[in-house]
């Protein structure tokens, strides 16, 4: 069913920092939202790189393709700001 955006919360993502866990990617993961909280349950989708790639990120600075985030009947309209993630070491 197609969803009606004006039922959706407009919600800007852009991503931001994390702390290497050797994880790949996956949901809000490394993206903060800008507008009011996301709720994680209400976001699907993956988020990749720039090139496509969903690899095990390490420390460093990556760009991020946000646009693979996607909301359920729930959840909000995306806009996309940054999409440069910093990646720090673990303690």
């Amino acid at each position: 069913m197609p969803m009606l955006r004006y039922l959706l919360k407009p919600v800007t993502v852009s991503a931001g920092s994390k702390v290497y866990d050797g994880k790949i990617l996956t949901g809000l993961d490394g993206i903060s939202c800008a507008n009011q909280a996301c709720d994680p349950s209400n976001v699907l989708g993956v988020v990749t790189l720039e090139d496509g790639s969903q690899n095990v990120l390490n420390v460093g600075e990556y760009g991020l393709d946000l646009h693979g985030l996607y909301s359920n009947q729930l959840g909000y309209d995306f806009t996309y700001g940054a999409n440069a993630l910093t990646i720090t070491a673990a303690p």
